[in-house]
Order: C-alpha cells, then sequence, then structure tokens
C-alpha cells in the first residue's frame, strides 16, 4: 500500500472491507451447509391434496370424503424439495372403483376405505425419489347415492336499470330455457329452478344478447353451466282504453247490473305494441263471491294483458251492482 505524506487511511475503509469479506465467507458457508443438509436422507409428512376418480356408474358422493391425505414420505432432501416446489399442489388421485371392490360395507351406500390399500396407486403417481412410508387418517369413508338426472327451468336473478321511458317489452328469455341437473335423488327432487349469477344491468335502452353463468347448488352438476340470455328492451308510452267489466263465477239464472259496466284503463305500453294493444286484448272481472258475501262494492281485477303491458291504472277501482229479480 502507498502511503501518501501527510494523508492516513481511513478506518471506515477497513471496516467495510472486513464487513463485506465477512459476509461472502457467511454466504458460502451456508451455501455449503444447505447443500450438505438436502444430500442426506429424511423422514417427513406432507399433507397431499386428491381427487377421487372414476366412481362407479350411476352413483354419485354425498359425504365429503378427505380433501387432503398426510403422506408419511422417506427421501433425500433434494427430492424434497423438488417435489414441494413442483407438484405439491397437483391432486393425487384417487381410483374409487378399484377400492371398493376391496372394501367393507357397501349394503347402505356407505363404505369403509383403509388408506393401506392406497398406497401403491399414490406411490405411483409420486416422483420415483420419494417413498411413500405411510399414509393417515388410517382408514375414511365413502357414501354413495343414486345419481338422479332431471331437466329444470332457468330462471333470472339479474337486476335491470333502464332509462327513462324504457323496459322490458318482454320477459327475459334464455337458450337453452332448460338445464340437466344431475346429482343426489333427494337434492335433484328439491330442484326446479336454477338461477342465473346475480347481475346488475344499469341505464339500458337497447335490446341485447348476453351469455351469463348459472348459479350452481352443491353437489349438482349443471349442463351447461352457462346459457344465453335475451333482453327485449323497447320505449314505453301511455295509452288509455275503455274495457268493459264481466262476472266471473255468475250463475245462469242470476241478472246483475254493474254501475259503471266497463272501466278506463291506462297502461304503460311499449311503442312497438303500441297498435296491437285493443280492449278485447284485455279482460277486467269482479267476483261472484263478494256478492254472495254481500259486499257494497266490488273490487275490478285483470284477468288478461297483453305482451308489452306494465304500470296498469283502473278507473274506477270499485263498481256497484243491481241484482235483478226475473
Amino acid at each position: 500500500m502507498v502511503k501518501v505524506p501527510g494523508v492516513s487511511p481511513s478506518p471506515s475503509l477497513f471496516t467495510n472491507r472486513n464487513l463485506t469479506i465477512f459476509l461472502i465467507c457467511l454466504i458460502i458457508a451456508t451455501t455449503l451447509w444447505f447443500l450438505n443438509a438436502l444430500s442426506k436422507n429424511y423422514t417427513t409428512t406432507i399433507s397431499h391434496p386428491v381427487e377421487y376418480v372414476n366412481l362407479p356408474k350411476n352413483k354419485f358422493i354425498v359425504n365429503n370424503p378427505p380433501e387432503k391425505l398426510n403422506l408419511r414420505i422417506s427421501a433425500h432432501g433434494f427430492a424434497l424439495l423438488r417435489h414441494k416446489i413442483g407438484s405439491a399442489f397437483s391432486p393425487l388421485e384417487v381410483n374409487v372403483s378399484h377400492l371398493l371392490e376391496n372394501s367393507s360395507g357397501g349394503s347402505t351406500g356407505l363404505f369403509v376405505i383403509p388408506t393401506s390399500g392406497l398406497k401403491d396407486g399414490l406411490s405411483g403417481q409420486l416422483n420415483p425419489e420419494l417413498n411413500l412410508v405411510d399414509i393417515s387418517p388410517g382408514v375414511f369413508t365413502l357414501v354413495f347415492d343414486s345419481l338422479c338426472v332431471k331437466q329444470v327451468l332457468v330462471a333470472p336473478a339479474v337486476q335491470m336499470g333502464f332509462k327513462p321511458r324504457f323496459g322490458l317489452v318482454s320477459p327475459l328469455e334464455f337458450f337453452p330455457s332448460r338445464v340437466t341437473v344431475s346429482g343426489p335423488r333427494e337434492m335433484v327432487a328439491k330442484t326446479d329452478t336454477i338461477f342465473t349469477l346475480p347481475k346488475n344491468f344499469k341505464n339500458l335502452e337497447t335490446s341485447f344478447t348476453q351469455e351469463i353463468g348459472l348459479e350452481i347448488p352443491l353437489q349438482l352438476i349443471v349442463e351447461p353451466s352457462r346459457v344465453l340470455m335475451t333482453a327485449s328492451i323497447g320505449e314505453f308510452t301511455e295509452k288509455t282504453l275503455h274495457v268493459p267489466i264481466w262476472i266471473e263465477g255468475q250463475p245462469e239464472d242470476v241478472k246483475i247490473r254493474l254501475f259503471p259496466y266497463d272501466a278506463e284503463i291506462t297502461m304503460t305500453v311499449a311503442l312497438s305494441h303500441f297498435a296491437l294493444v285493443k280492449p278485447d286484448h284485455i279482460s277486467l272481472f269482479v267476483s261472484w263471491d263478494d256478492i254472495v258475501q254481500k259486499q257494497q262494492h266490488l273490487k275490478i281485477r285483470i284477468k288478461k294483458l297483453p305482451a308489452g303491458v306494465t304500470s296498469v291504472k283502473i278507473i274506477p277501482e270499485y263498481v256497484e251492482y243491481l241484482i235483478e229479480k226475473n
């Protein structure tokens, strides 16, 4: 080292150099220790996900068998590290049909499965460097039910928001309108409708068709799992008509006069349906049962409305009546 007259080396320079040398030595020592440790054999337990495949024909698992099995594995450190990094999240397949051939039970659909019978099948799916020593838990159960299949209607679970004066001209349509549901008999029996996934539409003014997913209940398989939804949207306006009122359930031998005998009905109508909405397409009635109960005024009710009609208002809401004697 060349000494400059009158200038001494900085203490911090020596400190930084010594620290750098120390860190390099520490890294080398740690690496050598780590490589030495990985070269040794270890026995450890790994919680590994499993998937149940090859189920008996027309059968369905209705209980909750283990989603993971504890595998006691013996291998050198490098193999264990590679396994954890590369395949720890890939499920191992459990061949159910093969297991049932050698398991006890079954008369009520319940099978007791000893995990010792899984050893050969799971070992073949592991890296050859890994030695499968043991599996826990020692046993688990599989409960089966007969697979039932039927078709059910698709219904909307969506919220539709429109721009002013716009709305649905007709109910939402789905293609297909029915889907195939399969699963445990009890679950399928009480399922008569499959709903779409919830979705919120805003400021709509034009018709559209869109693919939408279905809300699939647990333990059921729904095919297809997505459908096409068509929304027919149009502009609306008001229309007023005078419609006669009839009496539902009136005996043939009784004559009744209503006051008034017709009502003014004001409704919101899609422009595309405006010319098609006529009085004979609308049915208003009062009930004979209200007369039998001696109601003083009879409530006017709607029996039939054409498509594309909403926000109906009837004037008057009630009518009076007179029973004429023969």
